[in-house]
């Protein structure tokens, strides 16, 4: 990745952050208690979908694999379905796993079967 990439990364997360947080959008910005949380105060939420976006800009403009791109979509339509509506562990863990597999599929073709399980 060279500097260019870095450089869109960063401007696009750091405009797409501020948007979230000066718009009416800011009430999806924090992430209020509830029963599975960790937290007790109002925590910020999205800004992992302004980075993660930032980062698919920069990949792309990078001309990097796509097929990295829609994993990353994937895992973070998980992520961002789970913060607005809750998704069960089970939901999750399995779609987390399916994309790890992908991931080993593609860039891992000549792992030995029996070392997936441990991979995931």
């Amino acid at each position: 990745m060279n500097i260019f990439s870095i450089l869109i990364a960063f401007f696009v997360t750091t405009i797409l952050l501020l948007v979230f947080l000066k718009t009416s959008l800011s009430n999806l910005a924090l992430d209020k208690p509830n029963a599975r949380s960790l937290h007790v105060n109002h925590v910020p939420r999205i800004g992992g979908l302004a980075l993660v976006l930032g980062v698919i800009v920069a990949w792309i403009f990078g001309e990097l694999g796509y097929d990295w791109v829609l994993l990353t979509l994937a895992l973070m339509s998980v992520s961002l379905v789970d913060d607005l509506r809750g998704l069960s562990v089970r939901w999750r863990l399995l779609a987390q796993m399916a994309v790890s597999a992908c991931l080993m599929w593609f860039y891992l073709p000549n792992l030995a079967w029996w070392l997936v399980p441990v991979a995931l």
